[in-house]
């Protein structure tokens, strides 16, 4: 196994035909860091344009798109402190990470779509609903006999 990238949220290696992206965990976080995110996009633009790469392979940590992850990231990025109404829309303290989220995974799904090559999704855990499309964006899809798919 050829390791191209890894750190702390994903792994992205070749072996022999194949690129195999690992997301791991913290996932919402480098989804919004426009660094990483860059570098993931990159890794598949790169792999569509070298003809030893048959098939895009990617999977999920069990725990790593999960309700307490997605969870965590909107606590993190809301603004908690104003009072609601139930009638307007959320306030985000953070609102450039909500945007970056919902962007980078909107330019992620369309970047596999785009993809020339076979595209593999192996899902495993639960996996909320921003990440649902990438994992349907795949020509073919695996989930394990216990993946959940979570639309909160």
């Amino acid at each position: 196994m050829n390791i191209l990238a890894s750190n702390d949220f994903f792994e992205i290696s070749t072996e022999g035909e194949f690129a195999l992206l690992d997301i791991r965990e913290k996932a919402f976080d480098f989804i919004t860091d426009l660094k990483l995110s860059g570098k993931l996009l990159e890794f598949l633009h790169d792999i569509d344009h070298d003809p030893a790469i048959k098939a895009l392979v990617f999977f999920n940590s069990p725990e790593s798109l999960n309700e307490e992850s997605y969870d965590r990231f909107i606590s993190r990025i809301m603004n908690r402190d104003e009072p609601r109404d139930g009638i307007s829309p959320p306030m985000f303290k953070e609102k450039n990470a909500r945007f970056r989220e919902i962007n980078v995974l909107n330019k992620l799904i369309k970047s596999i779509a785009s993809l020339q090559t076979l595209v593999i999704s192996g899902i495993q855990g639960t996996v909320v609903t921003p990440f649902i499309g990438a994992s349907l964006v795949a020509d073919f899809r695996y989930a394990s006999e216990h993946a959940v798919f979570s639309m909160i």
